[in-house]
């Protein structure tokens, strides 16, 4: 399945739970579906986005 990484990226953005913020980043990118499909270069993206979110929330 191809997904929309700009969808993914705003929903990081939101994430407001410390707490829980690596799951939830998880639960948003498809981490547990074998149908969902990133590619290398969107994958390191979201990791940026995440790292700076989570950077935000301490």
């Amino acid at each position: 399945m191809k997904t929309n990484v700009y969808t993914m990226e705003r929903k990081i953005k939101k994430l407001t739970n410390k707490k829980t913020f690596w799951d939830d980043v998880r639960e948003i990118v498809g981490f547990y579906d074998d149908t969902v499909f990133i590619e290398d270069w969107d994958i390191k993206r979201l990791q940026r986005v995440a790292d700076a979110r989570y950077e935000e929330l301490v």
